[in-house]
């Protein structure tokens, strides 16, 4: 497996050999398991809320926004035959000329498809809806980020006016990568600076002076995001996060708001990747290790932090959201270990308390009040009181309100 997407309702697998695998939604189809037909290998994955987005070996993009219909053609303006290695030619280069034309990169966004087509920028558009319509290549209207095309090295054959027209944002330099969120774009460049549009239809492009490495440290050489938040980071681990409100601020020339968000310590930690779900955000070490941190909805499991959500249960809902702060180790459980991945960090004066806590709360929350109803049902009220007061003194339940 070269590559995995986790976006909406779906987790998507590009293999070794160019093939995708899908698991989940897309759209509103049903949950399965299924593989998304190519009509050739695939080299890059991403995936949007409801969609993917593909490039093949040979250049050429695909979109999906039905598993049952499969992929479909992506034609920008002017799209070399097939026999061609796959080159596109936007109208405004007119010619084919070496690395020009050629697209480098595609992303999902929230509800967008973006691709970086080197001396054109990146360009941005709808993934279309082919519900009874016909499956074929479409030709989207895309919207062209300025400031985005510029190229380091002039390639050959390309005219006198085309090159004057791609060295004009030389002060931003070449993209190396973006993300693409909810009604925002985030990318940097050779320069190792950092810089953000909002709405896709901004006139330039504007720096994020604050993410951008200052002097005397390593570039920015990654970048990851998706919906409403993002991150930049560097080779010595250097995470700086932000969202669309900091965007938002710097677009906007406010002078508070712009910088990275705090509180987040990777202190200890060299952090060589990060990933983003809606509302919580996971970061891989240069050792192995997984850190977790946000709101997990409902104890859905997202944060992978089990032994806290149990805690949740004590004086709580069942389904309480568990909100975590700080990035907090994720323990995996070997094969065979059965429950002592809840006492991998607890000293052995304290483990014996660790686990009955872990398995009272699991009382609470499923076999206790089974119980109750039954009782409720079966027993006499003199001999239910009785054994509410002996679970409650056992099990450490508060004394219940008095109903009106």
């Amino acid at each position: 497996m070269l590559n995995l997407e986790n976006r909406g309702w779906s987790t998507s697998f590009l293999t070794s050999d160019g093939h995708v695998y899908i698991s989940g939604c897309l759209s509103r189809e049903e949950d399965s398991a299924t593989e998304i037909k190519f009509p050739e290998p695939i080299s890059q994955l991403s995936s949007g809320r409801g969609h993917l987005i593909a490039l093949s070996n040979k250049g050429r993009v695909y979109t999906c926004v039905l598993k049952s219909r499969g992929a479909q053609r992506v034609n920008f303006s002017v799209t070399a035959n097939d026999s061609d290695p796959g080159c596109l030619t936007p109208d405004k280069i007119c010619k084919v000329a070496e690395d020009i034309g050629w697209v480098k990169r595609v992303v999902g966004g929230w509800d967008r498809c973006a691709a970086l087509i080197s001396g054109i920028g990146i360009v941005v558009w709808r993934p279309t809806d082919i519900r009874g319509s016909d499956p074929g290549p479409y030709t989207p209207g895309v919207g062209i980020i300025n400031g985005t095309n510029y190229l380091d090295k002039p390639p050959k054959g390309i005219s006198a006016e085309a090159w004057a027209e791609v060295q004009k944002h030389e002060s931003i330099g070449q993209v190396v990568d973006f993300v693409l969120g909810e009604g925002y774009l985030v990318f940097f460049t050779t320069t190792g600076k950092v810089f953000a549009v909002l709405g896709f239809d901004q006139t330039a492009p504007v720096e994020l002076v604050h993410f951008s490495s200052p002097e005397g440290q390593s570039p920015v050489n990654r970048i990851s995001g998706n919906f409403r938040r993002f991150a930049v980071l560097n080779k010595e681990g250097v995470v700086r996060v932000g969202d669309v409100d900091i965007v938002r601020n710097n677009v906007e020339g406010k002078a508070e708001g712009v910088e990275p968000i705090g509180g987040l310590d990777f202190a200890g930690y060299k952090i060589v990747d990060i990933a983003f779900g809606d509302y919580h955000g996971l970061a891989l070490t240069d050792d192995g290790k997984v850190l977790s941190w946000g709101t997990e909805s409902q104890m859905c499991g997202c944060l992978g932090l089990g032994d806290r959500l149990l805690g949740m249960g004590e004086g709580g809902l069942r389904h309480d959201n568990l909100e975590v702060a700080k990035p907090e180790v994720v323990s995996f459980r070997p094969p065979g270990e059965g429950m002592t991945f809840f006492l991998r960090d607890v000293t052995p004066t304290n483990a014996k308390y660790q686990m009955q806590r872990v398995v009272k709360a699991r009382i609470k929350q499923s076999i206790t009040p089974l119980i109750l109803r039954l009782l409720d049902g079966i027993l006499a009220p003199w001999c239910l009181g009785w054994m509410r007061t002996v679970l409650r003194r056992t099990m450490g339940f508060p004394k219940p309100a008095c109903r009106r």
